[in-house]
């Protein structure tokens, strides 16, 4: 089986606390799947646009992490993008945009329902990071990309 999952919900922060990519107002964004068999692996194919921003001062330096849930249990990390984004010498502000774009071959070993998600999260809190800058869901919107493919074992 092959899922694609896309949004174009804006996702933005001033958080020094990691929080959830959203797909709409007040809903994680958590791409799913189920397998079909227990020795199935899960490739992972995303592109999640990334754009980190400060107006003055050095350190745009952000964090974005992927996690997996299986089933009922909480989740744990899969993923970690560490420091997205610039350090600017001269202090006088900067703008990165860049895609986080793994490819990942996850072995779950279940048949049961296995969940995605993304939390992102600034260094500094005179900086921020987001997803989707452009505005939501419009023509001006980036697109976070998430496709799973199960690889039969």
């Amino acid at each position: 089986q092959v899922l694609t999952f896309e949004h174009t919900y804006q996702n933005s922060t001033t958080s020094t606390s990691y929080v959830d990519v959203e797909s709409a107002n007040s809903t994680t964004w958590e791409p799913t799947i189920t397998p079909t068999a227990t020795s199935s692996k899960i490739l992972i194919l995303s592109s999640i646009p990334v754009r980190c921003h400060r107006t003055s001062g050095a350190d745009s330096r952000n964090h974005l992490k992927l996690f997996t849930k299986i089933g009922s249990a909480s989740y744990a990390e899969l993923d970690y993008y560490y420091e997205i984004g610039n350090y600017a010498y001269d202090s006088n502000g900067m703008i990165i945009s860049t895609n986080y774009n793994p490819t990942i071959l996850h072995s779950p070993n279940t048949t049961d329902a296995v969940k995605y998600k993304i939390q992102i999260k600034v260094t500094d809190s005179s900086s921020y990071i987001s997803t989707n800058w452009g505005g939501n869901n419009n023509a001006n919107s980036h697109t976070n990309r998430f496709t799973l493919l199960e690889v039969l074992g």
